[in-house]
């Protein structure tokens, strides 16, 4: 079991449109929190033939929510400011656990910016598959092999 400050997000540098991705390879050490959602749609597949509902798993809705408190000298938050204003995709890979995990384009949007009195600023960027992507986002699981 891991805590949640073990797990790890990695990003790319922001893609213009039509680039090839590049892999996530930077790891974003100043993020405070990471949500990830991964939920398959619930479709409804039931028949007279049954007294019960049936259901098989539909499309996935995936993303990724990151907190900073805001720094303009921050090369992560501003990586994912400049994806989200200037409309670039930005490879990321959220670790669940060594190996498992989301690893995608993301478009990326400002959810919220918050301007506290007795806080840091602080700016939410929510990311979503882009469909502009080179590439399918891809629910990896390969965990390393166990020692001997």
């Amino acid at each position: 079991m891991k805590l949640g400050f073990e797990c790890k997000l990695f990003r790319g540098d922001p893609l213009e449109d039509g680039a090839v991705s590049a892999t996530a390879e930077i790891e974003v050490t100043s993020v405070k929190d990471v949500t990830l959602s991964h939920k398959a749609d619930e479709v409804e597949a039931s028949s007279r033939a049954s007294q019960y509902k049936k259901y098989l798993q539909g499309m996935i809705d995936g993303g990724i929510d990151v907190p900073f408190n805001y720094d303009s000298d921050d090369e992560h938050c501003m990586a994912f400011l400049t994806a989200a204003i200037e409309r670039k995709l930005l490879p990321l890979y959220v670790e669940l656990d060594d190996g498992i995990g989301l690893d995608a384009d993301f478009e990326v949007f400002i959810q919220n910016t918050e301007q506290p009195l007795t806080e840091t600023e602080k700016v939410t960027f929510s990311c979503k598959p882009s469909a502009r992507a080179g590439r399918e986002p891809d629910f990896v699981n390969n965990p390393p092999e166990p020692e001997a």
